[in-house]
C-alpha cells in the first residue's frame, strides 16, 4: 500500500502517509508526510514590498483551498504577531520602520495542513500633508508687518513637522523676514511698500 495511483489524486488536495513499523511484538508510534498536489511549489506573495501607513497590504497565494479545508492567514511586525487573520492588513495599525511579513496557512480539512511564508514589506515614511498657508495684510498699505499665517500639517506617522519659510517679492527672493511664530514668517513693515506683490511660500518637512 505505498503507492496512490496517478487516476485517483487531483490537483488541490493534500495525502498523509502514516508508516508505521511492527517487530512481530509491538507497534512504533506512526511516522507521518504529508503533500499538497499543485503543478508547482505554491507561494504567498506580498503586493508590494515598499508601504506607508496610508497604504492597505495584500498576501497573494497561488494556490486553491482543498475542498472542505480552509485557508488562514497570520499577520507578523518585526516577528511579532499582529491582531490581524484577514489576506490584507491596512497600515494603519503598522508604523514606520516595522517589517511587516505574512504566513498563510492552508489545511485540507483532515487535519494536514502546510503553511506559506510571503516575502517582507518595511513601512516607510509618509509625507506630512501640504500646510495651510495665508498672508495677513493690514487694512491698509504700509501700516503693519506682513505676517504668513501657517496652519499646521497633519503627519500619518505622528512625527514632529518643522516648517521652512520662505518669502518673494515681485518674484524676487527676500531675506531679511524676521521671527513671530515660525522662523522667517514675518515681512517687517519698513520693507513693504505700495505696489509690491508678495508671496510666502511654506515646505513642510518631518524631520
Amino acid at each position: 500500500g505505498d503507492t496512490v495511483p496517478a487516476i485517483d489524486t487531483m490537483l488541490g488536495s493534500f495525502w498523509t502517509c502514516d508508516v508505521i513499523a511492527n517487530d512481530g511484538s509491538e507497534d512504533s508510534e506512526a511516522g507521518t508526510a504529508a503533500i499538497g498536489l499543485y503543478t508547482r511549489d505554491p507561494v504567498a506573495k506580498l503586493s508590494a514590498t515598499d508601504i506607508t501607513v496610508a497604504d492597505t497590504l495584500e498576501v497573494l497565494v497561488d494556490a486553491p483551498t482543498p475542498e472542505g479545508g480552509e485557508t488562514t492567514y497570520q499577520w507578523y511586525a518585526n516577528s511579532e504577531l499582529l491582531s490581524q487573520s484577514k489576506s490584507s492588513i491596512k497600515g494603519s495599525k503598522l508604523s514606520k520602520g516595522e517589517l511587516v511579513e505574512a504566513e498563510v496557512i492552508i489545511a485540507d480539512g483532515w487535519g494536514n495542513s502546510i503553511a506559506l511564508n510571503s516575502d517582507v514589506a518595511e513601512v516607510h515614511n509618509t509625507p506630512p500633508e501640504n500646510p495651510g498657508v495665508a498672508i495677513t495684510a493690514p487694512q491698509r498699505q504700509n501700516e503693519d508687518d506682513l505676517l504668513c499665517v501657517i496652519t499646521e500639517s497633519v503627519d500619518a506617522d505622528g512625527d514632529t513637522v518643522a516648517y521652512e519659510v520662505t518669502w518673494e517679492v515681485d518674484g524676487v527672493p527676500f531675506g531679511q523676514a524676521t521671527t513671530t511664530e515660525w522662523v522667517g514668517d514675518t515681512v517687517p513693515l519698513d520693507d513693504t511698500m505700495t505696489g509690491l506683490e508678495w508671496t510666502c511660500t511654506v515646505v513642510a518637512d518631518d524631520g
